[in-house]
């Protein structure tokens, strides 16, 4: 939310942007969407990131797809151009403690995610499905 600058900013990124491909996409034949959100994605959350995040489920389940993938990581690793210390800080912490923090609260280098994404898609799924950290860490 730091990189967009504002509250404003980051709900244009994260709800409005997907949310408005996804009904263009399927106004135009398209039978699955695909999503990144956030592990803890609530619309009741008291965290505005997170509520944001349960807003878009919230919104792109209501659109009907014939087959939704939502992708909900824990904290994605990877390198990044922009430096961000609260996550800088998180990696290191979790680095510490990984070896008794349960698989699904483990961070998760992006292609894993990428790679779940990928296969998830192609395997003619229907309906909702909600893939949860734990479940990407096995790609």
């Amino acid at each position: 939310m730091a990189k967009a600058g504002s509250k404003q900013a980051f709900y244009k990124v994260d709800f409005t942007y997907p949310y408005e491909v996804a009904k263009i996409a399927l106004k135009n034949g398209a039978k699955q969407y695909a999503i990144v959100t956030a592990m803890g994605a609530d619309q009741k959350s008291l965290f505005y990131y997170n509520r944001v995040k349960g807003d878009i489920e919230t919104a792109l389940t209501e659109l009907k797809y014939p087959n939704l993938m939502i992708f909900r990581p824990s904290m994605i690793l990877g390198e990044r151009q922009e430096h961000r210390g609260g996550e800088s800080f998180g990696k290191v912490v979790m680095g510490l403690f990984d070896f008794m923090t349960p698989k699904k609260y483990k961070g998760i280098e992006a292609d894993k995610i990428a790679n779940c994404m990928i296969q998830k898609s192609q395997a003619n799924l229907s309906g909702k499905h909600i893939f949860e950290s734990d479940i990407l860490q096995d790609f």
